[in-house]
């Protein structure tokens, strides 16, 4: 397959660099798109203040957009697929049908055709910006002959803020909707609670899953972790989905509840594309990991999905059943590894965390590392460990990292 910077690279060549008929450029030109990348890298660090609803009518900003973070975001959506069990996908035999809600230029059609490479992809790419739209339509046909199997794109023009889910929807199902830095332009927080219910209870398959990604910002993340326990939350027990990742549990969020300080983001190891270390270079920034935000949801029909993760039955708090963990509690790495003098320190996010509504905090002395606990050395802000609910590793103490 033809590398992806190649493929950008000729498609940006062709609709903003040179479109009219004559000689390709010797190399590919970085200076001619770097305004537009630094532009966005700037509003997308702080909170799209300076950035206009409309701003993709703007050929600088939207040629920067795919320039950089179309590959950038798109990128961090296989590993965060890569969470849900294996066999809780639908048979590869029949198209994945997809859903992308705030599309942009088609970030999410990128992601899936990285991920879902033994399955045809049936993708609707929903956005309130036609010039970008047709940008992700032009953007399939080039992609599309890259990849082993098929693909079918449509679009939608549409607000999501002012019509969360309009009538073109109908009684469409998916098997899998994103929504990738959509819900931070969504203002109104009952308008996204109210958007979530309807598509978990009437327009997901019943191994169906909704991804939400969202920037690693304390703002847009600590509302994406109200919008997790307002779900949980509901009245209705058919209103609670299922929530697969990040939490290893199916309660409120425990960091919420200890403090408003810290927010529940993780850090996705890459290995940046070569047109990716220009532009960092050229602009300063420096992506060593993908940050982001992320839930991964399912709805409440306890006949279809097949997930590996705890199912409703009526009992428990908020009607889930207690997860089947065995022996051992797994927890989610919910810090950086914090070394100091003599000793490390990590947080963790489990099942016996979210009961009691505080976080583990974990340390390890240095003159305790040991072959049962060398683990402990490798953890990083995403992993998912096996441990004991204890807030000190002794030599002897047993670690695991499961994924």
């Amino acid at each position: 397959m033809v590398s992806l910077d190649k493929i950008i690279q000729d498609f940006l060549i062709e609709r903003y660099y040179f479109p009219a008929k004559g000689k390709r450029p010797p190399s590919f030109p970085y200076g001619f798109f770097e305004k537009g990348v630094a532009e966005l890298s700037l509003s997308f660090t702080s909170d799209r203040g300076s950035l206009t609803k409309n701003y993709f009518n703007q050929k600088e900003l939207r040629s920067g957009y795919i320039a950089y973070f179309l590959l950038v975001n798109a990128l961090k959506i296989p590993p965060l697929l890569r969470q849900a069990p294996a066999d809780s996908w639908p048979d590869t035999k029949e198209p994945i049908k997809i859903l992308d809600l705030g599309s942009g230029p088609g970030t999410g059609l990128l992601g899936s055709l990285l991920f879902f490479t033994k399955a045809s992809i049936h993708y609707t790419a929903v956005d309130q910006n036609s010039a970008i739209l047709e940008e992700a339509r032009l953007l399939h046909q080039k992609l599309s002959p890259h990849f082993p199997l098929p693909s079918k794109f449509r679009s939608v023009k549409t607000d999501l803020e002012r019509e969360p889910l309009p009538a073109f929807l109908h009684h469409d199902r998916y098997d899998l909707i994103l929504m990738v830095n959509t819900l931070n332009e969504i203002f109104h927080p009952e308008k996204r609670r109210n958007m979530l219910i309807r598509l978990l209870n009437h327009h997901l398959t019943p191994q169906g899953k909704i991804l939400i990604v969202e920037p690693a910002l304390r703002k847009t993340t600590l509302e994406l972790m109200e919008l997790h326990d307002a779900l949980l939350s509901s009245e209705n027990p058919q209103n609670i989905p299922i929530t697969i990742a990040p939490c290893t549990h199916q309660r409120l969020c425990p960091m919420l509840k200890e403090n408003r300080r810290d927010w529940c983001h993780t850090y996705i190891e890459w290995e940046p594309t070569e047109m990716i270390e220009e532009f960092d270079q050229r602009i300063g920034i420096r992506k060593d990991y993908l940050k982001c935000s992320y839930l991964i949801l399912a709805g409440s029909d306890r006949d279809g999905w097949r997930g590996s993760g705890a199912r409703p039955s009526g009992t428990g708090e908020h009607g889930w059943a207690e997860p089947e963990t065995g022996p051992v509690p797994s927890w989610r790495v919910v810090s950086s590894l914090m070394r100091s003098n003599g000793k490390s320190e990590v947080v963790l996010c489990g099942e016996e965390s979210a009961k009691s509504g505080q976080l583990l905090h974990t340390e390890r002395l240095d003159r305790d590392r040991s072959p049962m606990n060398t683990p402990f050395d490798r953890l990083k802000r995403g992993y998912i460990v096996e441990m004991e609910a204890i807030k000190r590793v002794e030599k002897e103490t047993p670690l695991k990292i499961i994924s």
